[in-house]
This record gives structure tokens, C-alpha cells and sequence, in this order.
């Protein structure tokens, strides 16, 4: 039986039966609808919002297994470019006290690795594998880097010959770090307390006492002074490359002229010729005929230790002998 609704009309005085028209039942069922619409809209919104699909899981795990490997690249890719620029600059500080000029510069990698921190999410394979290929890149530079000094230091047989006409021994047998009395620059002269600019260093021995060949070479010169002025009796050798060494204010010399040497050969004594102020040997190196430090070639009989230290002691300003 259908249930009907009345109403009391108050111009009637008595119950009517209650009648909607359309538009009512029209408003109220499309309200009734966007209600349930909106509820079930926010519901379907707060479940995505705590829960995702198999995709979403996957593509978010990795998203966070790219951030990582990101990482990672980077880490590597910074660690190889410092190792890198050490390699090149232990490369350009040999080259320049060898050559006595400055190396080239080479061509800056321009690869930008702080894009891989600006890339959105989409590019980012892409960028790894730039930052993959610029790491190797940079590896097979420093591994070569590497060998080139594994090279330098550790040559082989048949190049030990080449490195031994290059003065790199220290010319005083059993040589000790006291013996370094003043070394190459500006240094006081002996005899009107002046500043001056010395010309090699001074390396205190007994009379006596034997001086070796720096590296192998020829003689140039076998020089006995009869004057006590000057640089005394010296011996100077001509070495690979524009090299010359210069040993002076000797006793006996023990070479001649045009006399093949190699190096560590004894070629005279110690002494006190010329204008000395004590038993010791004038060490010179000239590039070209233009004197530099022999310091710098000290590499034979010393570790790397005392060659900081002779290079330290050689920078102070000390009264030399001659």
C-alpha cells in the first residue's frame, strides 16, 4: 500500500494530500548525487594518497636506486678528477724543472657533472651515462698518467742509460744534509757581507775528498788556476739536452779535455782554490748556459724526505764559502 504524505492548510482548516512537483524531486536526487560523488572523489583521493599500484611502487623504488647510483657516480667521478689534477700537476712541476719551461696547458674537460643535481627525473639515464662515460674517461687518463710517471721513475733497462746523462747525483761521495752550506739565489758573499746572487750551492767536504760526475758526459773543461782569485782550478761536463755541470774550486783534477765520463766517476778532489773560505765544492748546473738550481736534480742517493728538507734549507739566506 503506498504511504502518502499530508500537510495542514491553514486557509482550508483540514490535511491535504502533499504534492512535489518534478523540479523538486530533480534538485534533491542531483544533490544527493554530487554529495556522493564528492564523498567518494575524496575517498578514492585519500587512498592513493597512502596507498600506490604495482607501477607507482616500481617506478618509486627506481627513482630511489637512480638517486642513489647518482650519488655514487658522482662520488667516483670527483675522486678520479683529484687524483687527476694531482697527477697533472706533479706532471707539470716535473716537466718544468726538467725542460725549464712551462707545459702546456691542455684543453679543460667541459663536461658539467653539476647537471646530474639540476636534470628532472626524466633525463636522468641520460645523465648517468654521460657522468659514466666522463668517469672512464677520467680513469684511463689518470691510469695514464700513472704509467707515464711508473715510467719516469721505474724506467726500464734499456732507458737507464738516457737518464744517467742527466745530472741527478749529488757530486760528494757519502753525501750528508750538514754538508749543505748555502744554496742557490741570494745568499751573502763571504767577503763584503752583500747580498749577491749565487750561482749553485756550497757543499762542504774535507780536503780531499773525492767529487763524482753528476751524470754521464764529456768534458769541457779541466781547468788548473795559478791565481787565487776567481773559481780556482774546476772542471765543467757537458751533459744531454743543453745540461752542463760545473765543479769548482777543486784540488786535484782527475779528467781531461774531451774525456767521456759517466756518472758517479771520480773526476777530482775537493778543495780550496781560488777565492774560498773553507774546503768544499762549488756545485753548478747550467741549462743552455744559463745557471738554475741544482737542487732541483738532486734525485740519486736521497730520499724524498731530505730532498724537502734540502730544498728548504736551500731557500734560506746563509753566507756562502766562495
Amino acid at each position: 500500500m503506498a504511504r502518502h504524505k499530508y500537510y495542514y492548510n491553514p486557509k482550508t482548516l483540514r490535511y491535504e494530500l502533499a504534492r512535489f512537483p518534478w523540479a523538486t524531486w530533480f534538485f534533491r536526487v542531483a544533490g544527493v548525487a554530487i554529495v556522493s560523488g564528492l564523498f567518494f572523489y575524496g575517498l578514492l583521493l585519500l587512498v592513493n594518497r597512502f596507498t600506490e599500484t604495482e607501477l607507482e611502487h616500481k617506478l618509486r623504488t627506481e627513482n630511489r636506486a637512480l638517486k642513489n647510483h647518482r650519488g655514487t657516480i658522482e662520488y667516483e667521478l670527483n675522486n678520479a678528477r683529484a687524483a687527476l689534477a694531482s697527477l697533472s700537476g706533479k706532471d707539470k712541476e716535473i716537466y718544468q724543472r726538467i725542460f725549464l719551461t712551462p707545459k702546456a696547458e691542455e684543453a679543460e674537460d667541459t663536461g658539467d657533472a653539476q647537471d646530474i643535481l639540476q636534470t628532472d627525473l626524466e633525463g636522468f639515464h641520460r645523465v648517468v651515462d654521460r657522468l659514466i662515460s666522463q668517469t672512464d674517461v677520467t680513469y684511463a687518463k689518470a691510469s695514464l698518467a700513472s704509467w707515464n710517471f711508473a715510467q719516469l721513475f721505474w724506467p726500464k733497462k734499456e732507458d737507464v742509460s738516457e737518464l744517467q746523462q742527466y745530472p741527478t747525483l749529488i757530486p760528494i761521495q757519502d753525501f750528508k744534509l750538514s754538508q749543505f752550506v748555502c744554496g742557490f739565489g741570494e745568499q751573502l758573499n763571504p767577503f763584503n757581507k752583500l747580498l749577491y746572487h749565487h750561482e749553485g750551492v756550497d757543499l762542504e767536504a774535507e780536503l780531499g775528498a773525492p767529487v763524482l760526475a753528476a751524470g754521464d758526459g764529456r768534458v769541457l773543461a779541466a781547468v788548473r788556476q795559478t791565481t787565487p782569485y776567481g773559481e780556482g782550478n774546476y772542471v765543467e761536463i757537458e751533459h744531454i739536452n743543453g745540461y752542463r755541470t760545473r765543479y769548482e774550486h777543486l784540488a786535484e783534477i782527475s779528467v781531461q779535455r774531451g774525456q767521456r765520463v759517466q756518472q758517479g766517476q771520480v773526476i777530482a778532489q775537493v778543495g780550496m782554490t781560488g777565492e774560498a773560505t773553507a774546503p768544499h765544492l762549488h756545485y753548478m748546473v747550467l741549462k743552455n748556459g744559463n745557471p738554475i738550481n741544482p737542487v732541483l736534480f738532486f734525485t740519486e742517493q736521497i730520499d724524498e724526505r731530505s730532498w724537502i728538507q734540502l730544498a728548504e734549507i736551500g731557500k734560506q739566506v746563509k753566507q756562502a764559502l766562495d
